[in-house]
């Protein structure tokens, strides 16, 4: 059995073990660990992994290294029994050195190189030549392209005759070309245009750049506050730096906070700040107004605005200047108060004159008087000497009334002047008053009196009334004519409103506006007596009621003074 199974492995290169069931030798080629079957020393088992798998029953192959150092393609099986009998279990293991066991694949494997080799030429000659045949027109057409790329665009895509591919991709190559040539034209036309914008761009950048340079230098180097916002004032959109020294506050603060420049606005100005009609100015006003700085100080400010319109009319800007015209408001504080020295002092004169005559006057007829009596007291007779104690009261009088009027004024002047109001019979008061004014002056002009309304229990101050409707209707006596009327009604409705009406000589109306000025005449009164004193009295006391006076005159028509007095009682104590 060794025979016939080895030797004719031998001639294929091919060597064959049979090992027993624990993978010692059994049998084995000549020269390979071969020891008798009687042996007494007990056979080793062969090391290898394919012993291994061949016990575990795997039939396989696999290439491992053997105990000589060399590389064997082994193929293993293990032996299977027959029907009941198990078999021996012995392991068949027949190897062959990876040289010879490839050496046919190898061989095919160069036969195949060689055939791919002689076939790939054939193909690349093939290829080449219907490549040349299929890219000569591409070429032809990159070449075109690439001269067009360079910048010649006369040159015109070839066009290859034909319904293939290329024949098409040819035409639509053509097409393309001559579209991007027109659109290159255009593109030029409109790169040329873009160029012309950009210069005006450029230049309307620099011009624009200036026009902020300078309106930066103004605007940072005046004096004035300048400054731009939206039309509702709520955002600042630029202040300049002299904000700063007139608010003592940062322009940071403002922008910030575009209604804290409110803060230092005098209590007394805020309310007229912005004009009640600011909606219908259009943004264009001008105010006056002060201000308190941190330290104290109160500044008078004058601010004028002006609306910006965009294109379509709008105003969507709002551009102001404040300038500080506390120096100028000073100056005319001044000049007022010269010009008010002046006129109290031509006023004064005019009173020293006009006092002089008026206490002249009684004066001489008080010391004409006295030397009559004393010169010829014996001889004269009773009735005589009665006129001259008569003219004698009557300059005492008028020297009364004089002092007192000068004193009303004074305390009037002084804050002094007391407005004490109780319950009135108007009608009585004034049936009362007008009876003293016949008896005092025995003046034959008629003084009409009408009522209208419930004038009982009317509070007003007497005293302060008895001044006014005195002087008015004394007035209306001195400068009516002889046999002339006065009209004096009494209206007790709402309010309490004495109208008191002469025929008389009228006032100018260059004389109206200074009606109620202390010791001013009128133009035309010419040598009539007076002091100008009584109006000035008349209007401190309507002032004390609340009240207001008008009057209504015509040169040698007549004069109408209305007293308007508010319809209340209060038992308060007030001082103008």
């Amino acid at each position: 059995m060794r025979k016939s199974l080895l030797r004719s492995l031998q001639n294929r290169n091919t060597e064959m073990f049979v090992l027993r069931e624990d993978g010692s030798q059994l049998l084995g080629p000549p020269g390979f660990n071969a020891q008798p079957q009687a042996d007494s020393l007990p056979a080793k088992p062969l090391p290898l992994v394919s012993v291994k798998e061949a016990q575990r029953g795997l039939n396989s192959y696999r290439i491992e290294t053997w105990l000589d150092g060399h590389t064997y393609l082994t193929g293993f099986a293990r032996s299977s029994g027959y029907r009941d009998y198990p078999g021996l279990g012995w392991l068949v293991l027949v190897r062959q050195r990876t040289d010879v066991a490839f050496a046919p694949a190898q061989r095919l494997q160069h036969q195949i190189l060689a055939w791919n080799v002689a076939l790939g030429v054939l193909f690349a000659i093939l290829g080449w030549l219907i490549a040349e045949h299929i890219t000569r027109p591409m070429l032809a057409i990159a070449t075109a392209a690439d001269r067009i790329r360079q910048g010649n665009t006369k040159i015109n895509i070839p066009v290859v005759q034909g319904r293939d591919e290329v024949a098409n991709l040819s035409r639509s190559l053509n097409r393309l070309v001559s579209t991007l040539t027109m659109q290159e034209n255009d593109l030029k036309i409109s790169n040329q245009q873009l160029q012309m914008k950009i210069c005006e761009l450029q230049k309307a950048e620099e011009s624009l750049r200036s026009s902020e340079e300078k309106f930066r230098q103004l605007a940072e180097h005046i004096q004035e506050v300048f400054w731009i916002s939206d039309p509702d004032v709520n955002e600042i959109i630029y202040i300049s730096p002299a904000y700063e020294q007139i608010w003592g506050k940062t322009c940071e603060s403002l922008y910030a906070n575009p209604n804290s420049w409110l803060d230092a606005v005098y209590p007394e100005d805020r309310q007229h700040v912005f004009p009640k009609d600011r909606e219908n100015t259009c943004g264009n006003y001008s105010v006056e107004f002060r201000i308190v700085q941190p330290h104290g100080s109160v500044r008078w400010l004058w601010t004028r605005t002006f609306p910006v319109r965009n294109p379509r009319g709008e105003v969507y800007r709002i551009v102001g200047l404040t300038q500080d015209i506390t120096e100028r408001k000073q100056a005319e504080e001044t000049r007022q108060e010269l010009v008010q020295e002046r006129e109290i002092s031509e006023l004064k004169s005019r009173f020293i004159a006009h006092a002089s005559h008026e206490f002249r006057t009684p004066l001489t007829a008080i010391k004409m008087s006295a030397a009559m009596l004393e010169k010829f007291n014996h001889k004269a007779s009773v009735e005589q000497k009665n006129r001259y104690f008569d003219q004698i009261q009557t300059g005492v009088k008028r020297l009364t009334q004089l002092l007192d009027n000068i004193l009303i004024i004074s305390k009037a002047e002084a804050g002094k002047l007391e407005f004490n109001p109780t319950p009135l019979n108007l009608v009585d008061f004034c049936h009362s008053l007008i009876e003293e004014l016949h008896l005092g002056t025995g003046d034959q002009r008629q003084i009409t009196f009408i009522t209208q309304g419930y004038c009982n229990q009317i509070c007003l101050d007497e005293t302060l009334l008895r001044y006014i409707l005195t002087n008015l209707l004394s007035n209306a006596i001195k400068y009516s004519p002889q046999g002339g009327n006065v009209q004096f009604d009494l209206i007790c409705d709402k309010d309490v409103i004495f109208r008191i009406q002469d025929c008389g000589i009228g006032i100018p109306m260059a004389d109206q506006a200074n009606l109620f000025t202390s010791f001013y005449r009128c133009s035309n009164t010419g040598k009539l007596p007076g002091t100008g004193l009584g109006l000035v009295i008349v209007k401190d006391a309507v002032d004390l009621h609340g009240g207001q006076i008008t009057v209504e005159s015509e040169v040698g028509v007549g004069t109408t003074f209305t007293i308007t007095l508010p319809l209340k009682c209060t038992h308060a104590t007030a001082t103008v």
